[in-house]
């Protein structure tokens, strides 16, 4: 028993060793600390990967945590930002256009 509550503060110790500068883009966002913690992390580290998939059930915050993440790399506090760009699903099923796929590889590449 006394392992476990010594890992357990090992671990929120270092959940909370992020960079507080970080920190601010999550203000907003109401819980998910693991998630905000880690995204943090790894921009502190500068080990981000070329791709993330923030899904989840609708309302969870995905978008607001994708929003978020790009405002901290890009180190902005714009929405407008011209390197942002957000792609929504369309229509009754919920899925990416052919068009809109076609725009965002053309503003890709």
């Amino acid at each position: 028993m006394q392992i476990a509550k010594l890992r357990a503060k090992e671990v929120l110790g270092f959940f909370k060793c992020i960079n507080p500068t970080l920190n601010k883009y999550f203000a907003d966002i109401f819980g998910n600390e693991p998630i905000k913690n880690y995204l943090s992390r790894i921009v502190t580290k500068g080990c981000i990967p070329q791709s993330l998939l923030f899904a989840g059930p609708e309302e969870a915050g995905k978008e607001l945590f994708a929003m978020a993440f790009a405002k901290m790399i890009l180190g902005t506090e714009n929405e407008s930002h011209p390197d942002i760009h957000s792609y929504k699903p369309e229509g009754k099923i919920g899925q990416h256009s052919i068009q809109t796929m076609r725009e965002f590889c053309g503003e890709v590449y």
